[in-house]
């Protein structure tokens, strides 16, 4: 991504991050945040409670830093299974799993269709031809090995929770990490009362309306809309997450889904599966599921939450 464009993403997402975690910043003791680049998106990590002083929490939060940098060189979508390490390995067969459970909706196999389109691009496009499509719609199966992983559906997640262990082990018994719609939490606040997380309203072309704001602690967070990372060709809008059966952007009624759950892994995997289901099966799907809440922004803008769905 070229640099003016990260200045700009970076000014536009530090806003909308300033209003979706408004009021969990604490006066005493003082949070400590850490801020870069991975992933091709802003991660913010804030240690909120006092169990380090400022230098110790300097030195967690570099830590912490580090193992982002080192998944961000290592978990690189288009890998071929014979190049998978023992870490991707790992990964992949968690991400396996949910697609199992999710009856395909999610697959960690689309890597030769990823591939070709372009969402990251300055400028993002063009659609590909048909034929390259159902071409590549050929190989997405764990059992061909001309089948690329791409595991940027659930990647994220799984990287919050390896740094959930990682502040944990360290004595941190208060903090937020943020990857950029993933959103995971270490207990709640110094004084005991959760956090205060807003769930960004997807139809809002500006990105700083909240639609709804949820009360939690030592939960995961994660939305996936079709906002992110999209382009317009012809007059039609084509967003990032991808229809296994199509090859194309799901088009089902769903504009968001935020998913709650103890681990951002599964809140990442289920969040993208729902939006490929349309908000009927991904309910059901979730309702089956214990401990796991969602809640979908539909097209018109009404939202529809699952029955344990946190205020």
């Amino acid at each position: 991504m070229p640099v003016f464009r990260k200045i700009l993403y970076l000014a536009s997402l530090m806003t909308v991050c300033s209003i979706l975690l408004g009021g969990c910043a604490l006066t005493n003791p003082e949070p400590v945040t850490r801020t870069s680049f991975y992933f091709d998106t802003i991660i913010e990590i804030t240690i909120y409670d006092s169990a380090n002083d400022r230098s110790a929490a300097d030195h967690i939060l570099d830590e912490c830093m580090k193992i982002a940098a080192a998944y961000d060189s290592s978990l690189k979508p288009g890998l071929p299974l014979s190049e998978a390490d023992s870490e991707t390995a790992k990964l992949l067969d968690t991400a396996l799993l949910w697609q199992d459970r999710t009856g395909g909706a999610f697959n960690p196999m689309l890597g030769t269709l990823t591939s070709l389109w372009n969402f990251n691009g300055d400028p993002p496009g063009p659609v590909p031809a048909m034929n390259q499509i159902n071409e590549a719609l050929k190989h997405t199966s764990v059992s061909d090995p001309e089948s690329l992983i791409d595991l940027g559906g659930i990647a994220k997640g799984y990287i919050a929770d390896r740094l959930k262990e990682k502040l944990i082990s360290e004595g941190v018994q208060s903090a937020l990490i943020n990857l950029g719609g993933n959103v995971l939490l270490v207990g709640g606040k110094p004084d005991g009362s959760p956090f205060r997380i807003g769930i960004r309203d997807p139809n809002d072309p500006s990105g700083n309306k909240v639609i709804q704001t949820v009360n939690v602690s030592d939960v995961s967070v994660v939305t996936s809309g079709v906002y992110e990372r999209c382009f317009e060709e012809n007059g039609v809008r084509y967003h990032h997450i991808l229809d296994p059966a199509t090859g194309y952007p799901a088009d089902t009624d769903v504009d968001s889904v935020t998913i709650i759950s103890d681990d951002s892994a599964s809140g990442d995997a289920l969040s993208t599966a729902c939006l490929a289901m349309g908000h009927e099966k991904g309910q059901a799907l979730i309702e089956s599921l214990p401990g796991i809440e969602a809640m979908f922004v539909l097209n018109s803008g009404a939202f529809i939450r699952t029955s344990g769905f946190p205020d």
